[in-house]
């Protein structure tokens, strides 16, 4: 493989492979095996996030791409090597996000289970990729893929929470003493098994004996100290404790993505495949480019899931290059720095013809064939075109 061309100028190019300075990127052009084995070195335990889409395997022709590996054991021969090296690429905390569909879903499991070990896998997500029921000829339609998540050790990950749901927060959060600090809700101070038992005595001088979840000293220190104490609203009721909205981190993550569902509370989306290739033809007037491109909305949810704010990401099956379109309005939406690493082919000019274009076009800002304007998303990218010789 040799280097053949460096495009410098639209995307503030920089010159040293490898920099992990300031707001910097990385598009790759070439196989994408080949290139991983070259810059393993470089960035070998620092990849926080990676993101891929390979091929689904699904036996068909679709449009200039022919996604069919004849059998599973080839498409796992292919697939294989590539997820053993991203395993090196990644952090002590860091985390890998494949997406996939039905015919390959359980055979990439296995494989991942054999490579990350079972224990370190987090979840199956499952994405509502189609809004309409197609007729299939098996009578039942598929509208979902899958999202397999693996971290490269479970317990040293950090998965960010969801907003609380607005229903929930006026049904269990009330402030009925004025809290100045805000609406709070009330939890309960004992357990049956709880080790330390003492007597505690409300405003109103009734007494309580109970076996708290605190120690006497911690009783004290904190909860009183902190005026964290409710006694009802007569003030001698059984004691319970208060926890301020403003101190929840949120709730957990679900794996069930349907759009309309994390729309309702979460005040974003995660899309269908047919706004990925809706969002291509914006910008360069023609969907059939590539062919059933991932929603950037569907990325952003990932980011919002898992990433921090100067998170360093890899996409090594990077096509249209949708995952680093994410990154850069994530940031400008959200502040940070996270940073991408790129790697595609470019099998029918996938690379020249869209990737890089695209990237280009979201830095710079364009205007969509609609005529809305999309304003600059600040990066540093720079581009590396290799071909086999």
């Amino acid at each position: 493989m040799k280097q053949c061309k460096i495009i410098k100028p639209e995307l503030n190019f920089v010159d040293k492979v490898g920099d992990l300075s300031l707001s910097e990127n990385f598009l790759y052009n070439g196989d994408n095996l080949d290139i991983m084995s070259k810059i393993v070195a470089d960035y070998s335990n620092k990849i926080d996030i990676i993101y891929i889409d390979p091929p689904y395997n699904t036996g068909k022709k679709m449009g200039k791409y022919n996604d069919n590996y004849s059998s599973h054991e080839k498409w796992l021969n292919f697939i294989k090597p590539r997820i053993v090296l991203a395993k090196e690429f990644l952090s002590d905390n860091g985390v890998i996000f494949i997406s996939i569909g039905e015919n390959e879903e359980a055979h990439l499991k296995l494989l991942c289970n054999d490579i990350f070990e079972e224990k370190n896998k987090i979840a199956s997500i499952i994405w509502q990729s189609k809004y309409t029921v197609a007729n299939d000829k098996r009578g039942i339609s598929s509208q979902t893929e899958y999202i397999l998540v693996y971290a490269k050790d479970a317990d040293n990950i950090i998965i960010n929470s969801d907003a609380l749901r607005p229903e929930y927060v006026d049904k269990t959060y009330r402030n009925m003493d004025n809290d100045p600090r805000g609406l709070w809700r009330s939890v309960q101070l004992y357990k049956k098994k709880n080790k330390y038992s003492y007597k505690v005595i409300s405003p109103t001088g009734k007494e309580w004996t109970m076996p708290w979840n605190y120690s006497e000293e911690q009783w004290h220190n904190v909860l009183e100290k902190e005026q964290l104490i409710y006694w009802g609203k007569d003030g001698n009721s059984c004691p319970s404790k208060k926890v301020f909205i403003k101190d929840t981190k949120g709730t957990g993550i679900r794996n069930l993505w349907l759009d309309e569902d994390i729309n309702l509370w979460l005040g974003n989306d995660v899309g269908y495949t047919s706004d990925g290739g809706a969002v291509l033809e914006s910008m360069f007037g023609d969907r059939n480019e590539f062919l059933y491109p991932k929603p950037v909305s569907l990325m952003k949810r990932i980011l919002q899931v898992a990433s921090q704010p100067n998170s360093l990401t890899m996409d090594f099956f990077a096509g249209s290059g949708t995952w680093g379109h994410a990154i850069l309005e994530y940031n400008k939406e959200h502040g940070g720095n996270r940073r991408f690493i790129l790697i595609t082919d470019n099998e029918n000019n996938i690379c020249d013809r869209v990737a890089f274009p695209r990237i280009k076009k979201v830095i710079n800002g364009y205007i969509d064939k609609k005529g809305k304007t999309f304003p600059p998303s600040p990066g540093r990218v720079s581009y590396y075109c290799f071909n086999k010789k």
